[in-house]
């Protein structure tokens, strides 16, 4: 008997990137030829250089190959966490997954996100499972994530090494389960979904996440001497938003 293959939504979440489109694109709609069960949603946070109308003309573009992509706008500029959560809310998909629109991380990465789903509610990317090649992150770039991540371990209590990356993916119920209940549109988003599945006793697993060259030399926006408090603040509504735990904790296996 042939088993069915899970549908796939892969949501991509873009804001002022304009620049990128011409080489993201393409890669999306042969990442999608390979795999007929899939289609992707961009979702534009507000961008205003442009970047959704890009999309759009790439996607209607007469020479270009069809391929299930569509595209979502918001007029304003709302977070990731909140235009995520429309377009998560919005799948009828068998899976759920979402990767930085820019293709921080290759899409062969959402292949292994699937392959975590067999077994696991959530798998989430981890760069703390390989050894990252190419141009070491700045200083100051290590040094917020450093103290975010002791932030999230002492004021939530997750145990993940690697919250932020933007890769994860979720079996459809543990989707709608999780992002029914979120509240948190700036960068703790990630966090309060973990939190969640903390919360909904769901089984989460962790896939190696490697980022591509370029994106490793990035800096960032943290500002240490401002931005500390945005995290204490965005950690602590979190906490108190979801504070009773009702189910067990879920377990955190790499693999």
């Amino acid at each position: 008997m042939r088993l069915r293959v899970p549908s796939v939504d892969l949501i991509l979440p873009v804001y002022n990137e304009a620049p990128q489109v011409p080489e993201v694109l393409p890669r999306v709609r042969r990442w999608l030829e390979a795999r007929p069960s899939a289609s992707a949603v961009f979702v534009d946070d507000g961008s205003s250089d442009g970047t959704a109308d890009a999309i759009e003309r790439g996607i209607h573009d007469e020479a270009a190959p069809r391929a299930a992509i569509r595209l979502e706008r918001s007029p304003v500029n709302r977070g990731k966490g909140a235009v995520v959560r429309d377009a998560v809310l919005a799948s009828r998909a068998d899976l759920v997954c979402f990767t930085d629109g820019d293709l921080a991380y290759d899409l062969d990465h959402v292949d292994r996100l699937v392959d975590a789903l067999r077994d696991a509610d959530v798998a989430i990317g981890s760069r703390h499972l390989v050894k990252q090649e190419g141009a070491i992150p700045s200083l100051r770039r290590r040094m917020g994530g450093a103290m975010f991540n002791l932030a999230v371990r002492l004021l939530i209590g997750l145990r993940f090494r690697d919250t932020q990356a933007g890769l994860k993916g979720f079996r459809a119920s543990a989707a709608q389960r999780i992002f029914s209940r979120s509240r948190i549109d700036d960068f703790a988003f990630d966090v309060e979904i973990l939190h969640l599945a903390k919360l909904e006793g769901l089984r989460v697993v962790e896939i190696p996440a490697k980022v591509s060259r370029d994106h490793a030399a990035l800096g960032t926006n943290v500002k240490l001497t401002r931005d500390p408090w945005r995290m204490l603040r965005s950690l602590w509504r979190v906490r108190r938003i979801h504070r009773a735990p009702t189910r067990p904790r879920a377990a955190a296996i790499a693999v």
